[in-house]
């Protein structure tokens, strides 16, 4: 299961946690609903650290693909410059 499907489903059984803590004011129920919260947050908070590597590695062969464009000046082949026929 995705990340993202993993919060939905925890965020769908924290909401009717939440709602049978609001009806009956249970202590397990809000134990129940906390404990969905804290999974939530971690799968957040996992699901922003993947989407940061991904960008970062992103960027960077962005940056060597750039990098490789680029060559610089004594890397370049030398260009042959043929003397002008001067007869006079």
């Amino acid at each position: 299961m995705n990340s993202l499907s993993k919060i939905e489903s925890e965020l769908s059984l924290a909401k009717s946690q939440l709602s049978a803590f609001n009806s009956r004011h249970t202590a397990s129920s809000a134990t129940r609903t906390r404990a969905h919260l804290l999974v939530i947050s971690k799968e957040c908070n996992a699901l922003r650290k993947a989407i940061l590597a991904e960008s970062k590695t992103s960027k960077a062969s962005r940056a060597e693909k750039k990098k490789t464009k680029k060559v610089a000046p004594e890397q370049q082949e030398p260009v042959d410059a043929e003397e002008p026929d001067v007869t006079a």
